[in-house]
């Protein structure tokens, strides 16, 4: 009896989700249709009832875009910039975890990490560990209640393993300091410093300097698109509360590999006098462009596209023309954002690493045969994309990109770091 019990659990649940979207469908066409009301209370009502539906409503409230009636249009547009801002928010906030185990596999426990933060975690020892003997977290952020965890386990992590979009475990070297002794974390980042290095110039004792190294994390769901340290937010002082100074000043960038979870920053430092045996507190504020929410763009009638335009929040996708040359056809698009934030500069390659391909009537995926670049400029890029199919009228073409690129400043402080 149990088992059937659940059988038929398990097959309800589809149906259900099924069943709340058509609802949602269903009350997203009626507010629709009553901003159309003659009456401007009833069109208010509808505008305001939609925003109240929240970010989940966004793909219902997209496919009444762009609507005929020019009113409708506008006050659809405003809500959909402002579910749209509501996604990204969601999408780009901390995670958090809540345990309360005991003496359980870590698989299991890292299981119950990645299904309450949808971060995958991937472990690349060889052998398993001893169980979590006792843990419990309440609403700890990603990053903290995996550092405690792999503390437990006398484990660490390795960014550059790889693994895109995944956090990987690692045995922890002998010696090595537990994970949340010098850690602190801020949103969706981790920071901890790994190392100081003292530099004295013996030719000239003028010349000293020390340099910090920081390794700054983030939850890998993400993909940030770029990190900076801008030097004037840095302040630094010893344990008696004095002022270290930095050697330098502008902006430090970091390199972000695509598929690593994590990137080192190098800041300059005045070398102390002797007497100073730590940086008591670090506080600093990181610069980081994340892509938001990724929308679908699809185009049918291909043979008939020149300059058809869809919009999505803050980027425009043009599909510009489609010509035949031989046995390839060749597909000219532009993307463009309303505010870009040097986040299209060339050396960026993030935006190439968006998908693009065709779909047939069965909905089998295309992929293409090659691109060229057209155009880059501080807010547009253009393709020239090439694809080897028959008839290109019996295919969508399909872009997808991030619909706007958030720009966040991130606070963070560390303290009690030791010096050489």
């Amino acid at each position: 009896m149990l088992t059937t019990t659940l059988i038929l659990l398990t097959a309800t649940l589809p149906l259900a989700a099924d069943s709340d979207a058509e609802q949602l469908n269903a009350q997203v066409r009626k507010l629709v249709r009553q901003l159309g009301s003659s009456e401007v209370a009833q069109r208010e009502s509808a505008e305001t009832s939609l925003l109240e539906l929240g970010s989940l409503a966004l793909d219902a409230v997209e496919n009444y875009l762009p609507h005929p009636d020019a009113e409708i249009n506008a006050r659809l547009q405003r809500v959909q910039e402002s579910l749209y801002k509501r996604a990204v928010e969601a999408a780009t906030a901390a995670t958090t975890v809540t345990l309360d185990v005991k003496d359980k596999p870590l698989s299991e426990v890292l299981e119950m990490i990645q299904q309450q933060t949808v971060n995958r975690i991937v472990d690349k020892r060889t052998r398993a560990s001893d169980p979590i003997s006792s843990l419990k977290l309440t609403d700890a952020p990603y990053w903290q209640a995996l550092d405690e965890t792999l503390d437990a386990a006398e484990l660490t992590t390795y960014n550059y393993s790889g693994e895109a979009s995944a956090t990987a475990i690692v045995a922890r070297p002998l010696g090595a300091m537990p994970r949340t002794d010098m850690a602190a974390y801020s949103g969706v980042f981790r920071f901890e410093p790994t190392q100081v290095e003292a530099i004295r110039d013996l030719r000239n004792p003028a010349n000293k300097v020390m340099k910090l190294f920081l390794e700054v994390t983030w939850e890998p769901r993400l993909s940030p698109i770029s990190l900076s340290q801008t030097l004037d937010t840095l302040t630094l002082t010893d344990e008696d509360g004095r002022r270290i100074e930095l050697a330098g000043a502008g902006v430090i960038g970091a390199d972000i590999t695509p598929g690593a979870a994590g990137t080192d920053l190098e800041i300059p430092v005045v070398l102390p006098s002797r007497d100073v045996e730590k940086i008591a507190t670090l506080e600093g504020e990181i610069a980081v462009m994340i892509p938001g929410r990724v929308e679908k763009f699809t185009f049918d009638e291909l043979s008939q596209a020149k300059d058809t335009e869809q919009k999505k929040a803050s980027a425009t996708v043009i599909l510009q023309s489609i010509r035949k040359n031989n046995a390839i056809y060749e597909v000219r698009m532009v993307l463009r954002f309303d505010k870009a934030a040097n986040a299209l500069e060339s050396h960026r390659g993030w935006v190439f690493n968006n998908p693009f391909y065709l779909l047939d009537k069965e909905g089998q995926r295309i992929d293409h045969a090659g691109f060229q670049t057209t155009r880059q400029t501080p807010n547009e890029v253009g393709l020239a994309i090439n694809f080897a199919v028959d008839n290109i009228d019996d295919y969508q073409f399909v872009y997808q990109t991030p619909a706007a690129v958030v720009q966040k400043k991130i606070p963070y402080t560390l303290k009690n770091i030791p010096l050489p």
